[in-house]
């Protein structure tokens, strides 16, 4: 009986372990999940606030004339921007769990030496490339007649862009613009303040970019280094 008892109780302290190790999962899970979704939903509104502010302040000087189109955004154009950057920020969070699980178990690596001002210069230079021609290539097959009504007729969608159009992507697309983190990650390791610094700098471009007013000085597109 005793050596029954024991076993028991060996199967019992084993399921307990099992079970807390699962439990500790879980909780660790959720706290990816969360502090995930608040980074994306943070970059997002400060970035889009940050550049909406800015052109609130430049229409009212003589910048207003590079105002692109005449039409305002309306509310209903807003609202459902708004909405769909929170969809695309919902879809970021899913791939960061991966993402993060793969860095926790080595699977993924970032650089953990020490990187000096040139150093942080290369490896930042190298990932706004790479980041570049990764756009550039899903950006030109996303307008193909195969992939362009699924992925990106719904970014289209917006007649008048705000910077609060900056994650307003269809769930597909919001899935391939996920997608370049982990994939360069897998291939290069870069030091973490590296890839924040990356993310920072993203968001704020795309922000720019739907501005709806000409941020960049005359000449910008023409010159022949700025342009790319």
């Amino acid at each position: 009986m005793s050596t029954l008892g024991e076993l028991a109780k060996s199967y019992q302290d084993a399921w307990l372990a099992d079970h807390h190790q699962a439990m500790a999962c879980l909780d660790l899970e959720e706290k990816i999940d969360l502090g995930s979704f608040l980074f994306d939903l943070g970059r997002y509104l400060i970035a889009a606030s940050l550049v909406a502010a800015l052109v609130w302040m430049l229409r009212r000087t003589r910048w207003a004339s590079r105002k692109i189109q005449k039409r305002e955004a309306s509310r209903a154009d807003f609202v459902r921007e708004f909405a769909s950057s929170l969809r695309t920020i919902v879809v970021y969070t899913l791939v960061a769990i991966p993402v993060v699980w793969g860095f926790r178990n080595s699977y993924l690596h970032g650089y953990r030496g020490e990187v000096g001002p040139l150093g942080f210069a290369g490896y930042l230079a190298a990932i706004l490339i790479a980041h570049d021609a990764y756009f550039y290539w899903v950006h030109r097959a996303m307008h193909t007649r195969l992939l362009y009504k699924r992925f990106h007729r719904f970014h289209h969608r917006t007649i008048t862009p705000t910077p609060w159009t900056a994650y307003a992507f269809a769930v597909p697309e919001a899935v391939a613009m996920a997608l370049f983190m982990p994939l360069y990650a897998a291939v290069v390791p870069s030091p973490v303040p590296v890839l924040f610094t990356f993310l920072a700098l993203m968001i704020l471009r795309n922000a720019m970019g739907h501005a709806g007013l000409e941020l960049h000085p005359a000449g910008w597109a023409s010159h022949p280094l700025l342009k790319w």
